[in-house]
């Protein structure tokens, strides 16, 4: 069975995609950062769906606002306890990434577009891969660390699974920050 997606577009939201869900009993919303997804049960009109997007789009416009990701340039920095991360302009002509453990300076050209949206995907998806490189480095010790301090069982854990733990995470600097408990 093919799904359909029907996508409206809003002035103000900008990208709502419709899905019909047979499992859904009510409208669903979840933003991202490149549309509104609706998921809603099978049989609900279009006008219901245009009165429930009316109904909740102060709400709606707050979420996407804070979903948006945040422009990176040469001012943008993560500095935590676990986790320190730079961008420093460079004389070279390409991106260059000086990395150790716990931190990361991104070196970029005198000519790099930080408005290039092709650019920010790309930085963004470096960025995220140094923090998970590091999880998978500074969660199994702390982790240990903390079990034996509070007494709670604890055996091991896997790549995979700090990775789907920094994946899942809707911001990888949280992670680094709760880790100083």
């Amino acid at each position: 069975m093919e799904k359909i997606d029907k996508i409206l577009e809003d002035e103000e939201l900008g990208l709502l995609v419709i899905r019909v869900n047979p499992r859904a009993k009510r409208l669903i919303f979840r933003t991202k950062s490149d549309a509104i997804y609706v998921s809603v049960p099978p049989g609900t009109t279009s006008a219901e769906i245009t009165d429930a997007i009316n109904q909740l789009r102060v709400k709606l416009r707050g979420f996407k606002e804070k979903t948006a990701r945040p422009s990176i340039d040469l001012d943008y920095r993560i500095e935590t306890e676990y986790f320190k991360l730079s961008l420093v302009a460079g004389e070279r002509d390409r991106f260059l990434a000086h990395s150790e453990l716990g931190e990361m300076r991104i070196v970029c050209p005198p000519t790099a577009d930080f408005t290039d949206s092709k650019l920010q995907e790309w930085l963004h998806k470096v960025i995220e891969e140094a923090l998970r490189r590091n999880a998978k480095i500074i969660l199994p010790p702390r982790l240990y660390m903390l079990s034996g301090r509070h007494n709670l069982p604890y055996k091991s854990v896997d790549g995979g699974g700090v990775a789907r733990l920094v994946r899942q995470s809707t911001c990888l600097t949280f992670l680094f920050c709760c880790l100083s408990i």
